[in-house]
């Protein structure tokens, strides 16, 4: 994680070891826009209507690892 919180960067595990898809709920400050990306592609971001996590990301799990970074987008 960078001090500034510009971009946090974590791996998941797919311990299941087949293909699927999970999901991942955010909750980011109001009035800033941040893109997820999976392995360096962007994953839509789709609202959610969860006033505690307004935010979630399906990713496509079928290697045993993916790379996930939320990036912030309006201070660049």
């Amino acid at each position: 994680m960078e001090k500034e919180l510009q971009r946090i960067a974590f791996s998941i595990e797919n311990r299941t070891g087949d293909k699927h898809k999970t999901g991942v709920r955010l909750s980011v400050p109001v009035h800033s826009k941040y893109e997820l990306l999976q392995d360096g592609q962007p994953v839509p971001l789709v609202q959610t209507k969860n006033w505690d996590y307004p935010w979630r990301a399906d990713l496509s799990m079928s290697g045993a690892t993916s790379k996930i970074e939320i990036v912030r987008t309006d201070r660049r």
